[in-house]
């Protein structure tokens, strides 16, 4: 009996917000070959994408912050 290659197999991440990039990310790094992404948006980045802008919301935080989470997987 054969055993499949999982490597093959369509993997499918629902969400393209930072979760949904990292994983598709890893999966891809580590051999995945089928990775589709699923999003009801035109754009990724989820709640921090480009389209999404709140009038009058401020952060008392540099953007340059968050990408110290990214750079341990990439």
């Amino acid at each position: 009996m054969s055993v499949p290659n999982v490597l093959n197999e369509p993997i499918g991440i629902i969400g393209t917000g930072i979760a949904g990039l990292i994983n598709a990310h890893v999966l891809l790094r580590d051999g995945f070959t089928d990775v589709t992404l699923i999003s009801r948006d035109n754009s990724i980045g989820g709640t921090w994408a480009r389209h999404r802008v709140y009038p009058g919301l401020f952060i008392n935080k540099y953007a340059s912050d968050f990408f110290f989470i990214l750079n341990a997987f990439l």
